[in-house]
């Protein structure tokens, strides 16, 4: 039971002890981290002193979190530039169909919709 009660303080320490500390000159907010557990102390209203404690927003369980999203958004990256495009809006077949069924046409409007630049449109001046 003393191994239960000592592991109970070390955890208890880890998250009240705080490891890193943030000032923000232009609101006069302090935020204090430990590894589980953040609180923000700042001016409150009416000239009181505003205190917010956020639980699981500490050092360690941040980087854990980034951790995981870093994975989750790996899936979103490719190197390959054509599936990038293929995958553009989540579903591959209308992406992969739109194209093709109207290649032709949007070439046509493309070049309808950009004048084409001539020697006289330059001014020799500049």
């Amino acid at each position: 039971m003393k191994k239960f009660w000592k592991a109970l303080g070390v955890a208890a320490l880890a998250a009240a002890v705080p490891v890193r500390f943030q000032k923000d000159d232009a609101t006069g907010e302090k935020t204090f981290q430990s590894l589980l557990v953040s609180v923000n102390v700042g001016p409150g209203e009416e000239g009181g002193t505003s205190i917010d404690i956020n639980f699981g927003d500490g050092v360690l369980t941040q980087a854990i979190g980034g951790l995981v999203n870093a994975k989750k958004e790996s899936k979103l990256f490719t190197e390959d530039p054509e599936e990038a495009v293929l995958f553009a809006d989540g579903q591959p077949e209308a992406a992969a169909e739109e194209p093709a069924a109207q290649g032709e046409e949007a070439e046509a409007a493309k070049e309808a919709a950009e004048p084409e630049a001539t020697e006289e449109d330059f001014d020799p001046d500049l």
